[in-house]
């Protein structure tokens, strides 16, 4: 038996053995029949990147800008059975509702879109379902006044129990009302890696009076949660994250900047104890982080019982972990949350590292194809500098003086996708099909090939267990 297929089964076997984590079972049965020991591309770590996603189904083509309709990117997500959505257009597609996706199996290859990419705008994405896998996308909901509700516009929410084995890798997601980018209600194995979660609007168009501006929220019963090597810039508060009552998750290699409140990111709600694991994240202060902040901290709403591990945090302006009043919390020596295949930087390697390689297509920033949305907010983390935007753009009123530049007038561009003849063989005997090849390929472009592995490496990534 190779040593790949022995570690994942020892990994197994810990995860399901409720005295290792110390909050009960972190994983269903169901989930591990369904997960295989393959990344679901090349490089894929975190929990739920074993997954097929739409490996061996349909390829569908997304050939229009349109809501909605034949050739849509709703009608590409709404169909049934395994699948893979490929793009033929570049562009903005303009939502008028958020795409709620509840049919299984689907890889959506925003890479195989031509320059400038694919921009979601106005509405969000709702995945209900089990073995996805999102890429190479930006998603911006805005401050439109049509769209969905201001008070719960996020670009992007993983929710319910039937949401599992679901990999977000290389997505933008900015200007949300509500959440950027969050899990809820009982979500499990899910990995976010490699996104930049930036510039929640603050005093925006929300009717509840809230300034919200909010990176990450993982809410109750939120289990198996991965947060790996994101770049979290100018928003007001959870970044990376308020993890909220019986949730288990691990942040790995995460940068974040200029939060807009003492705390960047806090565990609390009183739905049960959570367990989490912070490992070489790294927090720096910026111009409206106010002095002496934290960068992790268990607040006030804490249950008792709550578990922790944390390790080569670091905060360039402030603390990196505390503990807001007395409970009975472990802080662990030996880590709660077992990593499915994690590689961990050390902090002083993260701001390169993430700055380099977040967001929708790090490898084009800075050439005639780069957009510009990301490239300001990477130089403005590299030069310490920025703000919290209330609006997308200016409006001639004093709230919208504070503003994101405006939208990207992206130019509509289309280019034939070619499907290589027998797509679902695996010529090269790697695992990966054909069509795979050429979405790993694609991917690299627009990476930069950065951190990767190349997709003729026949040697599934180890299975690394983490624990000090």
């Amino acid at each position: 038996m190779r040593l790949n297929a022995v570690l994942q089964i020892i990994y197994t076997i810990l995860l399901f053995s409720p005295l290792v984590n110390g909050v009960g079972s972190l994983c269903h049965a169901k989930e591990a029949v369904e997960t295989t020991f393959l990344a679901v591309f090349p490089g894929a770590e975190g929990f739920g990147s074993r997954t097929h996603a739409g490996r061996g189904g349909k390829i569908i083509r997304v050939v229009n800008w349109n809501d909605s309709g034949p050739g849509s990117f709703r009608a590409a997500v709404e169909t049934a059975g395994p699948r893979i959505v490929v793009f033929e257009v570049g562009g903005t597609i303009e939502l008028r509702s958020n795409i709620v996706l509840k049919k299984p199996y689907i890889t959506i290859a925003g890479q195989t879109a031509p320059s400038p990419g694919i921009q979601i705008k106005g509405a969000g994405i709702s995945i209900e379902t089990h073995d996805v896998l999102l890429q190479h996308i930006f998603l911006r909901v805005g401050d439109e006044i049509s769209g969905p509700n201001p008070n719960s516009r996020d670009n992007l929410q993983v929710v319910g129990s039937n949401a599992y084995n679901v990999v977000i890798d290389h997505v933008s997601a900015q200007w949300a009302t509500d959440e950027n980018m969050s899990t809820n209600i009982s979500a499990h194995d899910v990995t976010f890696s490699n996104c930049l979660i930036a510039e929640g609007l603050k005093d925006s168009i929300r009717t509840d009076g809230e300034q919200h501006s909010n990176g990450s929220l993982f809410g109750e019963g939120s289990r198996n949660i991965s947060v790996i090597s994101n770049l979290y810039a100018h928003n007001r508060t959870r970044s990376p994250g308020f993890v909220k009552g019986n949730v288990s998750i691990a942040f790995v290699n995460n940068l974040a900047f200029n939060s807009g409140t003492k705390t960047f990111a806090s565990f609390g709600g009183k739905a049960g104890p959570s367990v989490g694991a912070m490992v070489g994240n790294l927090f720096i202060a910026g111009p409206e982080t106010p002095d002496k902040s934290i960068g992790f901290n268990v607040n006030g709403s804490a249950i008792t019982g709550t578990k922790i591990y944390q390790r080569d945090n670091v905060h360039l302006g402030g603390i990196p972990f505390s503990i807001s009043r007395s409970i009975t919390f472990e802080v662990l020596s030996v880590q709660p949350v077992f990593i499915d295949g994690i590689t961990v930087l050390p902090s002083t390697a993260v701001e390169t590292h993430v700055l380099a390689n977040a967001g929708a297509r790090p490898g084009l920033r800075f050439t005639a194809e780069g957009d510009f949305v990301d490239e300001r907010i990477v130089r403005e983390v590299s030069s310490r500098s920025g703000i919290i935007p209330n609006c997308v753009q200016a409006d001639g009123s004093p709230r919208c003086s504070k503003n994101a530049g405006g939208w990207p007038q992206l130019t509509p561009t289309k280019r034939v996708f070619l499907i290589p003849p027998q797509p679902h063989e695996d010529e090269d005997h790697d695992g990966y099909t054909n069509i795979e090849e050429i979405l790993h390929q694609m991917a690299k472009e627009v990476e930069g090939d950065i951190h990767r592995i190349s997709s003729e490496n026949s040697t599934p990534p180890p299975v690394h267990i983490q624990r000090k």
